[in-house]
Parts: C-alpha cells; sequence; structure tokens
C-alpha cells in the first residue's frame, strides 16, 4: 500500500473541504465556534444555584441537544467521506445527513456503552479495583472499541444498514481482507493526530496566557482547538477510506443487493 500517497492525497481532500467551496467552510467555521462554546460547558454554575431543579435541568437539557445536534452533523458529514469520492461532500439534504449521524452515534455507543458500565458494576461490587478496572477501560477503548467502532462505521457508511454495520460476519471479513496490520497501522495514524492535538493543547494553554487572558482565552483556545478537532477528523477520516478502497477488500462479500445500491467494485 501507497500510504505515503493517500495521506497526501487527504491532505488535499481536508484543504479542498476547509477552503474550496465558500459555503461548506462557513458552515464548518459555525460548527467549530460552536463546538467550542459547548466545550465551555459549567455543569452546575454559581449563577443557576439560584434556580429551582425544573430550570437546572432545563440547561441541561439545552446543552445535551446542542451537543447532541452538533456532533451528529459532523458524524453524519464523516458517513458521507467513508462512503468515498473524489470531491468533498457537501452539507446538501440535511435530514439524511442527520439520520447518518445519529445512526452514527448509536453504532458508537452500542460498542461502548455495554464495556462501560460493566466497568461500572465491578468498580460498585469492588471498590479497591476502581484504578485498575478505570485503566483497563481505557486500555479496551484504544485497543479494540473504537477500532471496531471505525470499522462498523465504514460498513454503515458502505451498506447504508445500521444492523450490517454491527453484523459481526461483515466485520470479519473486512477485517480479514484488509490485514490487521494494514489496519492498525492506518489506526495508528489516529493516534498520532490525537497525540499531536494533546501536545498543541499543552503549547497552547502555555502560550496564550502570555498574549490574553481570563474569558478571552478560554473562547479563543476553546474554538481553536475545536477546529482543529474538525481539521484531523476530516483528515484522518479520508485517509481511512483511502487504505479501505485500495487495500483488495472484496465487497462481494457483502449483499448483491447493497452492492448494486451503493456502487461497490468486486476488488480481486
Amino acid at each position: 500500500m501507497n500510504f505515503g500517497l493517500y495521506f497526501k492525497n487527504s491532505v488535499k481532500f481536508t484543504y479542498e473541504t476547509f477552503l474550496g467551496e465558500r459555503i461548506r467552510g462557513v458552515i464548518f467555521i459555525i460548527l467549530g465556534i460552536g463546538l467550542g462554546i459547548i466545550s465551555l460547558f459549567n455543569p452546575d454554575p454559581a449563577p443557576l444555584s439560584a434556580f429551582t431543579a425544573q430550570w437546572r435541568g432545563l440547561y441541561w437539557l439545552v446543552f445535551i441537544s446542542l451537543w447532541f445536534f452538533i456532533n451528529a452533523i459532523f458524524m453524519g458529514y464523516e458517513i458521507r467521506i467513508l462512503r468515498g469520492g473524489q470531491n468533498p461532500p457537501g452539507f446538501d439534504h440535511i435530514g439524511p445527513l442527520l439520520k447518518d449521524g445519529i445512526e452514527s452515534e448509536i453504532i458508537s455507543c452500542v460498542w461502548i456503552i455495554p464495556v462501560f458500565i460493566t466497568s461500572l458494576m465491578i468498580i460498585q461490587l469492588f471498590p479497591p479495583l476502581q484504578n485498575l478496572v478505570l485503566a483497563g477501560f481505557i486500555i479496551a477503548l484504544i485497543i479494540f472499541l473504537i477500532p471496531m467502532i471505525l470499522i462498523s462505521q465504514f460498513i454503515f457508511a458502505r451498506t447504508r444498514s445500521f444492523f450490517d454495520s454491527l453484523h459481526s460476519s461483515k466485520i470479519r471479513v473486512l477485517i480479514c481482507n484488509l490485514g490487521l496490520k494494514n489496519f492498525f497501522f492506518t489506526y495508528g495514524v489516529g493516534i498520532v493526530f490525537f497525540i499531536a492535538l494533546i501536545i498543541l493543547d499543552a503549547i497552547l494553554k502555555s502560550v496564550l496566557p502570555l498574549i490574553t487572558s481570563g474569558d478571552t482565552f478560554s473562547v479563543i483556545y476553546s474554538i481553536f482547538i475545536s477546529f482543529l478537532f474538525l481539521i484531523l477528523g476530516v483528515l484522518f477520516d479520508k485517509f481511512l477510506t483511502s487504505v479501505f478502497e485500495n487495500s483488495g477488500v472484496n465487497f462481494s462479500a457483502y449483499s448483491k443487493r447493497d452492492s448494486l445500491r451503493d456502487g461497490f467494485l468486486e476488488v480481486n
């Protein structure tokens, strides 16, 4: 596999995504600002302590709704990237976009929530094992859960079927044809992006206070990190799609109906 070429094409694709079309760029600016503001959310602000439980519940409801809506839009856009194509997709047909995003969020929850609940139950039953269980959950998240979520989202993007995305045989076929080495190398690129984000986060927290302070610092920092998250997300999605599409995956492993509907090509 020519990973260098895939990465180069992914960088070009990301550039076109954010700067190639004015309307699409403006939408990403709005998403970045929205994510940045939501990240400043205070679960228990001092002024809210004077309000009743109903008003506090409304405060939480508004926050969760905004986060869910913005996240659904971006995840729906990621699904469109995973469906392939040389040119960046648009934000048109907002209904199907939100539907794809919501289903993608549910796919993530299906993988994570059972392990999370199991971890909480073990902690409740054996409190001294709390640190060990948390460490195990984080390791499982990195090594198993996130890779499975990525594979399920790719299958969902190609088959447009929520249930197919969680079907063990389809996941197994995709992994076997792709190869664990190729997949985990690709996944490793995503981890490198995440580490780079952490490093930049530490640098910004050190540099920005020297330039500005107080609330201004918090807003600028949060919005910038949100934009960077969106950029790296698009970059990795395109890179992942390129690897999957050029890996010799036999899409005929899926149903003939799905292959005709989604334009799959049988790769031998």
